[in-house]
């Protein structure tokens, strides 16, 4: 009998530590006070590279990336709500530049931990209703310590359908910083453009808080509410 309780109590405290520790949490980067239809307007309007430079501030200690994504919007009037559908490839990394300094040369940006988080095709219903309507889930979660410098996210268009007037929030913001193919064609070089970029939507989960970090009271709810369980799962069996 007190096994069997004893076994319950910590199969509970192991699911309440489990929901403290690896719940994803949604962050959201950037400001939505204007748009940009770069990187992801149609038949072939953009083609190759971007990148996007975000703050550190947002994710506090070492975090796993598993989505991203993008907001379509009726600003300007010209925008067609339509399917779109994009081939994609994906990476992330530690940026070696910030949100205020982004070089007009995209390897200068990239960090050693560069790597390829998706690749493939991403399908869209854009709404143009101020919705994420463009999400890209990693297929390689981006283990990301923001004590190592700010996040970079690169997005290389390899092709896209649709119909080419698409426009997604966006804005000037300390948060971000991008750099884009001028004009939408690598051919023409490349614009570094500070403290602007496309408001996203990130889904992550904190592996490790820094370490003066203190324990949010939700956390120590459950924590404590565990602890309780096995105080009382310990007096049973002493009474045994």
């Amino acid at each position: 009998m007190f096994n069997l309780r004893g076994n319950f109590y910590l199969a509970v405290l192991a699911s309440l530590l489990f929901f403290a520790t690896a719940q994803a949490d949604t962050i959201i980067i950037g400001s939505n006070a204007s748009a940009n239809n770069y990187p992801f307007q149609t038949n072939g309007a953009y083609t190759g590279t971007y990148q996007q430079i975000y703050t550190r501030n947002k994710f506090p200690g070492v975090w796993s990336i598993t989505q991203i994504a993008f907001a379509s919007t009726t600003t300007p009037t010209s925008f067609y709500p339509s399917p779109a559908v994009y081939n994609l490839s994906v990476y992330a990394a530690t940026a070696t530049t910030t949100p205020s300094t982004p070089s007009n040369n995209f390897a200068n940006n990239r960090g050693t931990d560069y790597t390829i988080v998706f690749s493939g095709p991403v399908t869209a219903t854009l709404t143009g209703a101020n919705n994420f309507d463009v999400v890209i889930n990693f297929t390689t979660p981006f283990i990301y310590n923001s004590s190592l410098g700010d996040l970079l996210i690169e997005i290389v268009v390899n092709s896209a359908a649709g119909t080419g007037r698409e426009f997604f929030l966006a804005g000037f913001s300390t948060e971000t910083g991008r750099v884009y193919n001028a004009f939408g064609n690598p051919a023409n070089g490349q614009i570094a453009e500070p403290n602007f970029g496309l408001y996203t939507r990130f889904m992550a989960t904190q592996l490790q808080a820094p370490p003066s970090a203190v324990p949010e009271p939700a956390t120590m709810f459950l924590l404590g509410t565990g602890v309780a369980g096995l105080a009382a799962y310990a007096r049973n069996r002493r009474r045994a």
